[in-house]
């Protein structure tokens, strides 16, 4: 299978004692993780990021309705049942329905989960992707982008209910996260 120039190929996939699994290629170097997620590392995920979903491949849609559904409201209820206090996940999909619904945004290739864990790289230069298990071809593209923040926001000791309130709270991030969010935001809506 390969996306957008990125080659993913499949050794093996099935299902052991109840959980699905997929081998892929082997890919040379490690996570950008072991290098403590450097702000240089932004550079290369946006990079990345427009190689998975360039311009001519991506199209603009309105987040109501069943696209709202799918995209937004499903995935953040199943974040439920991370974030115990039911008054903070009320107050988090008030914000997400607040500010999403009705938005315009690209649709396009998603990864579902572009964490530090997740990139690897090589003598600087990312190598690949692996764990696509939560992929979309019909995704919006921008979501990889803060998946990728928050997995650097709890990489620094935040959980994850607190870096999403931060983040629909407009309280984080900041610097240079912010502008790579920013410029990513204007790339895919």
């Amino acid at each position: 299978m390969r996306f957008a120039g990125i080659g993913i190929f499949t050794l093996s996939e099935g299902e052991v004692s109840g959980y699905y699994f997929t081998a892929e290629t082997a890919l040379r170097g490690r996570p950008i993780l072991k290098r403590g997620g450097r702000s240089s590392d932004l550079a290369q995920v946006e990079t990345l990021l427009t190689r998975i979903n360039p311009p001519s491949t991506l199209r603009r849609e309105v987040l109501d309705g069943d696209l709202y559904e799918d995209l937004v409201a499903t995935p953040l209820r199943a974040l439920s049942e991370w974030i115990e206090d039911s008054e903070r996940f009320g107050r988090l999909e008030s914000i997400f329905e607040e500010q999403l619904r009705g938005c315009s945004v690209s649709i396009g290739i998603t990864h579902g989960d572009l964490s530090l864990n997740n990139i690897f790289e090589d003598a600087g230069e990312i190598t690949g992707i692996i764990d696509w298990d939560d992929s979309c071809l019909n995704g919006v593209p921008v979501c990889d982008a803060i998946s990728h923040l928050c997995s650097r926001h709890i990489r620094r000791g935040n959980t994850l209910s607190l870096t999403l309130l931060a983040l629909a709270a407009r309280e984080w991030p900041e610097g240079e996260e912010l502008q790579f969010l920013e410029r990513c935001y204007a790339r895919f809506g």
